[in-house]
């Protein structure tokens, strides 16, 4: 007889029986499968498979006709004695790296590695690196177990008569409860009971063995720290060869816990400081204006912020901020500028978020936003440079010299400045942005009337001059004279 094996490679058995031409063989392997059953021709047989998972020694049993043989390496059959083959460890290579997407800084995190078999000095290297560390180690693999496995299917047509033990090469993963299908001959246990297997879609009460390397995870654990935000740390991993090397990268982020947003306009803030003091927030709508939001977070870095408007306003806001907030208690607030073309009321939703949130869903926050046209500058003027008293009706106009968008629901205070009641009007025009006013003066004088225009996030102050006459309607001259005596002069008056 004769033996060769490395694990992972290949089995070799070769066996002569000096009793018979044709006899069967039962073939234990010694590693917890069914014994192969082989039989001979000629008075020999022989196997040919990968078997051993782990290295180790394994006692290999032979039985002829029902007389157990005890089989030594490269020999023949003896009848006494206790002999073992040597399944030789292969090199240890690293088949997987596994690191967490992303981490907290300064809290430490492990890295798992999977490794095929081999001895406890195959040493495997390892450094986390970033831009501002490198942290170099060394593990050795282990040699009791498996670290990573591929269970695969294949089929096996043997040309000798009887059951033959099959092996399943990679890659095709297999869990408990799953139905394996095999073509060709495999090897049949030797009791018969139901229910069995079913061979070509026919149920029976057989049994048939398949030996398969089963895919195991024993990582072994790297630990690591992160120390700055948004400095990513990988992992590499070399096997005892030096000849490959596999890696894996953790980003060093904060994660984002909560978020509270308001808004902030100086524009209004000048006009009325407690306007934005709570929802809904003023703006001034228009392209030349550009308030912020105010995104309040307790502990975040880096930060991507989407900031959503409803009704839409293309494109959204999408920006990152680098910088990293640690938790302090206080509110780090991170300023997103925006721009409302039109007038409108909007609701705004604000996420927060980096790789912390791949996997769970981010923070946000919504609030409303009302946008409106601001009052700017308005020139107030009369139609004509003087009015008579009663039969003319002064009329002033408004006019935005600078043709700005026309304000948004604004109003107008005017003081006649005769002394009457001040108008409170709406401010607004009939189609040509050009507001305009009547009022009628009873008495002759120079007036400077005065208006106020506002609106909830502005307002302007105005006047000008007018001169109202009294109609002189009707002048009648009479003529009157007197004689003066002597001299014979006269004298008119």
């Amino acid at each position: 007889m004769t033996v060769t094996s490395t694990v992972g490679g290949t089995l070799g058995v070769d066996l002569a029986s000096p009793a018979q031409a044709t006899e069967q063989f039962t073939l234990d392997l010694g590693d917890g499968a069914p014994p192969v059953y082989l039989n001979a021709s000629g008075g020999t047989a022989s196997y040919l498979g990968t078997m051993y998972i782990l290295p180790g020694n394994y006692t290999i049993w032979v039985s002829s006709g029902g007389q157990p043989w005890r089989v030594l390496r490269g020999q023949g059959h003896v009848s006494a004695g206790e002999c073992q083959v040597v399944a030789n460890p292969g090199v240890s290579t690293v088949d997987k790296v596994m690191c967490p997407l992303v981490w907290e800084p300064d809290e430490s995190y492990s890295c798992n590695v999977s490794v095929t078999l081999g001895e406890p000095q195959h040493v495997f290297t390892y450094s986390f690196t970033s831009t501002d560390q490198t942290v170099p180690g060394t593990f050795a693999s282990l040699a009791d177990s498996p670290t990573w496995g591929t269970v695969t299917s294949g089929t096996d047509s043997p040309t000798a008569a009887g059951g033959r033990r099959v092996v399943l090469a990679p890659p095709v993963p297999l869990s408990p409860g799953d139905t394996l299908r095999i073509t060709g001959n495999i090897a049949v246990s030797g009791e018969t009971y139901a229910p069995g297997d079913e061979v070509d879609g026919v149920a029976g009460d057989t049994h048939h063995v398949a030996a398969m390397v089963v895919a195991e995870e024993a990582p072994v654990a790297v630990a690591h720290t992160c120390r700055v935000v948004n400095n990513d740390v990988t992992l590499d991993v070399t096997d005892p060869a030096g000849s490959a090397t596999l890696s894996n990268t953790t980003a060093c982020q904060r994660n984002i816990t909560d978020v509270i947003v308001d808004v902030l306009d100086v524009n209004v803030n000048a006009w009325n400081f407690s306007l934005n003091l709570q929802e809904p927030y003023y703006v001034w709508a228009g392209a030349s204006y550009s308030p912020s939001f105010r995104v309040n977070i307790s502990v975040g870095g880096p930060t991507t912020i989407t900031i959503v408007f409803t009704p839409p306003i293309t494109p959204n806001i999408t920006t990152t901020d680098p910088t990293d907030y640690p938790f302090t208690g206080a509110l780090h607030t991170i300023l997103v500028p925006f721009t409302i073309t039109n007038p409108g009321t909007f609701t705004i939703t604000t996420t927060p978020y980096n790789l912390h949130n791949t996997y769970h869903s981010p923070p946000n926050h919504t609030i409303t936003v009302v946008a409106l046209y601001p009052v700017l500058q308005f020139t107030m003027a009369p139609t004509a440079t003087q009015f008579w008293v009663y039969n003319q009706v002064p009329t002033f106009t408004f006019t935005d010299v600078q043709g700005r968008d026309f304000p948004t629901n604004a109003s107008v205070l005017i003081d006649w400045g005769d002394g009457t009641t001040p108008d409170l009007l709406p401010f607004t025009h009939t189609g040509n942005f050009i507001p305009s006013y009547t009022h009628n003066y009873t008495a002759d004088g120079v007036y400077t009337p005065a208006a106020f225009i506002y609106n909830l996030v502005s307002g302007f102050n105005t006047s000008c001059v007018v001169t109202i006459v009294e109609q002189i309607l009707q002048l009648n001259i009479i003529n009157g004279y007197y004689h003066r005596y002597g001299h014979g002069g006269i004298t008119y008056h």
